[in-house]
């Protein structure tokens, strides 16, 4: 524990540090709070949840391990254990290895390699060139985690490093390798598009194995040993001699990654909506109606060809209000109207219940008040005392 640590063990080495020759032991502390069993309760061998370093090291793995601690806020107590544990390889570490192994599988299926080594100490670290868009977006959304990582590591923060880097791996693998699964599957081996789709995946899994290095030892020694020692014999002995990877500003493209996140948006939503509506994807729709707001009503020619082969819909259309897409269903707020009104409680429900349902909810959308007549006076709600219940319009 953090209390423990800090009255024992760090209290000691500046004691001895001060007594012996008047430096500082160290120029940063970094610990976390209290350690629990993942029951919440304390460690106790008499209840069965303590949990030795050598058995947890070989049940769970050190690179698990390690990654459990990085991913938490130091200032929160840790819950650890076995299903904490299971969590972290469910959530970052299988999805990594697949990639990986998706990635090797297939390069060995073409007898593809990559370029020359053009630096021992920074392997792909050169961006390579790509026409297509899903490249362009994955590379900049590498090097935008590359830059958010270092600059959490600056800041000896390592939950927000793990925050990014499991963003990023979760866009590689639910994304951009899902949906460019079929360039891989190209019978011509010598296609262009097919060429650089290895190419993005090689540079983005080696930089990605740098990257992690630190926190992930192991798992990214397997990756650069074979991605890398595997191919070139001129390269440095272990991922751990490399040089940190620095971020290539000039690719980190905000407008396409904010274009692609809203596609991907679009696509979540429509996604949710076929579930809703029992309408299984296979079965093809003719469009897709999307109300974004004040954001640009518009995607660009790719992207739209993405979002409804994703969706399998025939056109995708922007609408100007959001009325076109659902109905309205305008409730009084009981528990604040009944005791408020009293006996006419019942008039101001049936005089609520009379006005138009998207005036309604466009007034409490924009934090205006509500006028009503009710018995010959005039009645203003606030927005916390009417309920606006949405459902997607009819067909």
């Amino acid at each position: 524990s953090f209390p423990g640590q800090f009255r024992n063990w760090f209290y000691s080495l500046l004691a001895m540090a001060t007594v012996v020759d008047g430096t500082p032991p160290f120029k940063e502390l970094f610990g976390y709070a209290l350690l629990f069993a993942e029951d919440g309760r304390q460690m106790h061998k008499s209840w069965g949840n303590a949990i030795e370093f050598n058995e947890a090291a070989d049940k769970m793995g050190v690179d698990v391990m390690r990654w459990l601690y990085c991913a938490h806020k130091p200032e929160n107590n840790l819950l650890f254990g076995y299903g904490r544990a299971d969590d972290v390889r469910r959530r970052f570490l299988i999805p990594l290895w697949n990639i990986y192994s998706f990635f090797t599988t297939y390069a060995s299926l073409d007898d593809w390699q990559p370029g020359a080594l053009e630096d021992p100490a920074r392997p792909a670290e050169t961006t390579p060139h790509s026409d297509n868009l899903l490249d362009r977006w994955i590379l900049a959304r590498l090097n935008q985690t590359i830059r958010d990582v270092s600059d959490a590591l600056k800041s000896t923060d390592p939950f927000r490093a793990t925050i990014a880097a499991e963003a990023f791996v979760d866009d590689l693998s639910n994304w951009y390798l899902r949906r460019s699964r079929r360039r891989y599957w190209k019978s011509d081996a010598d296609d262009t598009d097919k060429q650089a789709a290895y190419a993005t995946l090689y540079h983005v899994l080696v930089r990605l194995a740098r990257l992690l290095a630190p926190f992930m030892p192991f798992v990214t020694e397997v990756m650069y040993q074979n991605l890398v020692r595997g191919v070139y014999p001129e390269a440095l002995e272990s991922v751990h001699h490399t040089l940190w990877p620095q971020a290539d500003e000039s690719v980190i493209d905000q407008a396409l990654m904010d274009e692609m996140a809203l596609a991907r948006r679009i696509a979540s939503l429509g996604l949710s909506a076929r579930a809703n509506a029992n309408i299984k994807v296979r079965q093809p729709l003719s469009r897709v109606l999307v109300d974004v707001g004040s954001r640009a009503r518009s995607l660009s020619e790719e992207l739209t060809a993405i979002v409804v082969d994703e969706l399998n819909v025939k056109h995708l259309e922007f609408v100007e209000d959001a009325g076109a897409l659902v109905s309205y269903r305008i409730l009084p707020n009981n528990k604040l109207l009944g005791p408020k009104f009293g006996k006419d409680f019942p008039a101001v429900r049936k005089a609520l219940a009379a006005l138009p349902p998207a005036e309604v909810a466009a007034k409490v959308a924009a934090g205006e008040t509500v006028t009503l007549e009710v018995n010959g006076q005039t009645v203003e709600l606030s927005g916390e005392e009417i309920l606006v219940q949405t459902e997607a319009a009819a067909g």
